[in-house]
């Protein structure tokens, strides 16, 4: 009978290890110490019928026959997982998942192309730098789109954009879903829809208030809206620098 004996994992290794009750392993076949083994590949077997099978891919790096223990590793790079908001982390899962909470200030969408981005926020075209996400206060156009693709602006924010204006910078008529994941030139977030609307002058002074903090558009798969997070006083203002790390 072949029971696992252990399964050790961290950040970039992962280590399995099988061992034969009773202690010894009848026969090994032709894995050797340095054989590369697929996932479900035979490693041992305790005859009449047990079998023991690699739980993953990976490299044999150690067998014990008196213990009857094989050993296999799994070598994975690490994942780079940065943070679009500073914040404190609330709760974590392993190595898994991290929850960052921050105090934020949500700007509810209703189009939004592109995927999620973070910067600083720049309230006016002029004074915006690369990196930046840009809220404007009318109709964004396909100047206003282009101009910001020349300076390096990450995201755009307007509470409008002209039917034909999105199909233009689409290249195409915008589909029935978002997944999060459109090939454009940045990031696109439509407050109020297609037309020429703008904001009202209070709308607008608020937002202003808003120049220099951190933010990131949110826009995902599903039937959760797109919007954008800015951070509120304290927690990011002014601060340029890129997410925190917070997992691999």
């Amino acid at each position: 009978m072949v029971i696992p004996a252990s399964d050790i994992g961290s950040t970039t290794t992962k280590l399995v290890a099988f061992e034969l009750e009773g202690g010894g392993l009848r026969e090994l076949g032709s894995v050797e110490v340095g054989d590369f083994v697929y996932e479900t590949q035979v490693l041992c077997i305790d005859p009449p019928a047990s079998v023991c099978l690699s739980p993953c891919h990976g490299f044999v790096t150690g067998i014990n026959y008196r213990k009857g223990t094989v050993t296999v590793r799994h070598d994975m790079s690490p994942i780079r997982i940065e943070s679009p908001l500073p914040g404190t982390v609330a709760e974590t899962d392993g190595r898994r998942t991290v929850t960052v909470r921050s105090r934020c200030m949500r700007l509810q969408g209703v189009l939004g192309f592109g995927s999620t981005l973070w910067g600083s926020i720049a309230v006016s075209m002029d004074t915006a730098e690369e990196g930046d996400i840009l809220i404007m206060p009318g109709p964004v156009g396909s100047g206003e789109l282009d101009l910001a693709r020349e300076k390096g602006i990450k995201a755009l924010v307007a509470p409008s954009i002209p039917a034909g204006e999105l199909v233009r910078w689409l290249g195409r008529g915008p589909g029935l879903f978002i997944t999060g994941n459109e090939e454009t030139p940045l990031s696109l977030l439509i407050l109020q829809g297609t037309g020429g609307s703008v904001l009202t002058p209070y709308t607008w002074e608020a937002l202003k208030e808003l120049s220099g903090r951190q933010g990131a558009t949110m826009v995902r798969a599903g039937t959760l809206p797109p919007f954008l997070a800015v951070t509120m006083e304290g927690e990011g203002a002014g601060d340029r620098r890129p997410g925190a790390i917070y997992g691999s």
